[in-house]
């Protein structure tokens, strides 16, 4: 509730949710990314994407799981921004193979269609998970390259 109140207000969140990425406060934190991506989605508002792929990469290192889906969930509100996509590719790769990692894939995957940004190697993948062995990954990479 809190996030989707923040949504509402749009680009005058942006700066303070950003600090809360700074916090100890794991639960504040989770909210500021998901009103982030929000905010994004909504208004375009970019500012928040570096902050993002920098905690997406501190919680990858910290194997936070939790953090990683939110923040690649979040990704997917900057539509367009060919920054967004490198480090979902990365996630996907560095997930790969974990079964406990699948929830984390199909996210990266609808994330990377909602971005839409086109290009070889995001085609090349999504062709490649289209024929996972988990059928939701599979079904995600075929509603991504429909928007191809």
């Amino acid at each position: 509730m809190a996030a989707r109140t923040l949504v509402k207000i749009g680009k005058p969140a942006t700066p303070q949710l950003l600090k809360i990425l700074k916090t100890e406060n794991n639960f504040k934190i989770q909210q500021a990314i998901d009103a982030i991506g929000g905010i994004a989605a909504k208004t375009d508002d970019k500012r928040g994407l570096n902050p993002l792929i920098n905690f997406l990469q501190a919680s990858v290192e910290e194997n936070d799981k939790l953090s990683v889906w939110k923040t690649v969930r979040a990704l997917s509100g900057f539509q367009n921004c060919e920054d967004a996509v490198s480090p979902l590719l990365s996630v996907i790769e560095s997930a790969r193979g974990n079964e406990d990692d699948f929830s984390i894939i199909w996210e990266a995957v609808r994330s990377l269609g909602q971005i839409g940004v086109k290009n070889s190697q995001v085609l090349n993948l999504l062709l490649e998970l289209s024929h996972h062995q988990n059928s939701e990954i599979s079904k995600a990479s075929k509603i991504a390259l429909k928007r191809f």
